[in-house]
């Protein structure tokens, strides 16, 4: 669902976009509490720092305007060249992230982001360091031309104004510095889409559409949704140069609307199942009992009813 704004620099691919489709575009899904997506990640941040590793999105809430609240959660592994006050080397750790989404019902912007980041590794292979940034971001909508439906070949731009606030903190050895950043912004992008692909993942082979974001500087992300899992299956983003700097992959997920019902647990095919089961038990059990009833002998005369007068 949509990138966060300062935190973006952090976790370019962090955050998915969702959709659900008719015949010749793609509707607001059926999104319910409990619905997950597993996704493997790569992301370079702009000083070369790598990341990567799985990460989680659940839906916790569906507010009653329709704002779908979400939880982020994932980790993995964290290398790269860093500069450093006395010079620069090899970092290499592992990272953490929790976060938090709200997005709106028309077209799934986001309002509001939340995200902590936290890397713990070694410097030159000796020093311990460990980063903690935690990034703040609320969304104003001012224009939204891409909403629900979406159909290829369309497109439409959108504005909005961020308010955000950024902590970072970094101890290493001897060495440790804290900075703080907040504003306000106007940000704007367009987005657009194409027809249908087939993507294969290692959840499944799906059917996805391309939606690509153009930023003014020249980025973009493409985000490849799949109407059958209720959000994307793949995410990738480049800088304004065309390097791709971040790229998600669906693993694994839920998505109930497309579940097949349930009742006490079980699905009608499960229920036939269970139902035929229970009919086999019976007439085996009505069987056993007629053949122990024709294998009893006749009855001895002195344990008969005596005649009557």
């Amino acid at each position: 669902m949509r990138r966060n704004a300062a935190a973006g620099i952090v976790l370019a691919a962090l955050l998915v976009v969702a959709g659900s489709a008719r015949a010749d575009s793609v509707s607001r899904p059926s999104l319910s509490v409990g619905d997950t997506w597993t996704y493997s990640t790569n992301s370079t941040l702009p000083s070369g720092f790598v990341l990567d590793g799985q990460f989680t999105s659940r839906v916790t809430a569906i507010g009653s305007t329709g704002n779908v609240s979400l939880d982020l959660a994932g980790g993995g592994s964290a290398s790269g060249y860093v500069r450093a006050p006395t010079g620069g080397g090899l970092a290499t750790g592992r990272w953490t992230l929790a976060g938090e989404d709200v997005l709106e019902p028309l077209g799934f912007e986001t309002t509001y982001s939340l995200l902590d980041l936290t890397v713990n590794g070694t410097y030159q292979g000796i020093i311990p360091f460990r980063l903690h940034l935690t990034n703040t971001t609320a969304f104003a909508v001012t224009q939204d031309a891409w909403q629900f439906p979406w159909s290829p070949g369309g497109s439409g731009g959108v504005s909005l104004v961020l308010t955000y606030a950024q902590d970072a903190f970094l101890d290493a050895g001897s060495y440790s510095n804290s900075t703080h950043a907040n504003g306000t912004a106007p940000w704007s992008f367009v987005y657009s889409m194409e027809n249908a692909t087939t993507m294969n993942t290692p959840a499944r082979s799906v059917t996805a559409y391309p939606i690509h974001r153009e930023w003014l500087d020249g980025s973009l992300d493409v985000a490849y949704f799949a109407p059958e899992v209720g959000n994307d299956v793949a995410t990738r983003s480049y800088n304004a140069t065309g390097v791709l700097v971040a790229s998600t992959l669906l693993l694994a997920y839920r998505y109930q609307a497309l579940e097949p019902p349930t009742f006490l647990g079980l699905t009608l095919v499960g229920w036939g199942i269970a139902s035929a089961a229970a009919a086999a038990i019976l007439v085996s059990a009505v069987v056993l009992v007629r053949r122990r009833r024709r294998k009893r002998g006749p009855v001895p005369p002195s344990l008969l009813e005596p005649d009557r007068p």
